[in-house]
């Protein structure tokens, strides 16, 4: 089993849920000024990605085998 921090799961799906929201209003209200906050939360939603991915390299986790 893998565990992740809370602290990089939260900011995981925070990111996640602010670039569907932001995405959502874009949508209903098209503008530029939109479009760019939902760029912003892309680009956090990777950092947090990114996060993620180096506890799990922290952890070995990507030598592990199996499923």
């Amino acid at each position: 089993m893998i565990m992740i921090s809370s602290k990089t799961g939260q900011r995981l799906a925070k990111a996640r849920a602010s670039e569907l929201a932001a995405l959502n209003h874009w949508v209903k209200y098209p503008s530029q000024e939109n479009w760019e906050v939902w760029q912003k939360t892309q680009i956090e939603r990777a950092a947090a990605g990114s996060e993620l991915g180096d506890e799990l390299i922290a952890d070995r986790h990507h030598e592990a085998e199996g499923d």
